[in-house]
């Protein structure tokens, strides 16, 4: 149903996000705490790089959460309105139209 791709879309952007969020974290994590991944990217950039390289990467994951968390409160908000509106419709209020018109 149509209802059903739109809710799939909605949570694969979420999971896409975490993804993406979860692989930068790894990658500033392993800059800051493992000295082999330091020692071979110290020869690529600079200190004054890599502090600019791990704030950046910061405050990207940080705009990815809240749009992560702001999607994800609208989809919540969405299949609320969505479940009133399916539990308020009863079978005596369902009407078959002829495409016709005759």
């Amino acid at each position: 149903m149509h209802l059903n791709a739109g809710r799939n879309r909605e949570y694969l952007d979420l999971v896409v996000i975490t993804v993406l969020a979860l692989f930068f974290a790894f990658v500033s994590f392993s800059n800051k705490f493992l000295d082999t991944i330091h020692e071979f990217f110290r020869d690529y950039y600079t200190s004054e790089g890599a502090d600019f390289l791990a704030n950046f990467i910061f405050l990207f994951l940080l705009g990815l959460i809240f749009f992560a968390l702001r999607l994800w409160r609208r989809t919540l908000k969405r299949q609320k309105e969505l479940e009133d509106v399916i539990s308020a419709i009863s079978p005596d209020i369902l009407l078959v139209v002829d495409g016709k018109k005759t």
